[in-house]
């Protein structure tokens, strides 16, 4: 009976720790995930912002 208690003991802290594991990596991919949008949305706005400053200087000479 002791082997039982201990098997399922066993199995049940696993279980947790994959749990666990599996949670945090979920919560790290959507952190990632969240700030490779920021950052694509920031190097967007400054690419655009430079676009138009190129465009207007451009429009200043002719």
């Amino acid at each position: 009976m002791t082997w039982l208690i201990s098997f399922v003991t066993e199995t049940l802290v696993e279980a947790l720790a994959v749990w666990i594991a599996e949670l945090a990596i979920a919560a790290i991919a959507e952190w990632l995930r969240e700030a490779i949008a920021v950052t694509l949305v920031e190097w967007m706005r400054e690419a655009v912002s430079q676009l138009i400053a190129l465009l207007s200087s451009h429009r200043a000479y002719s």
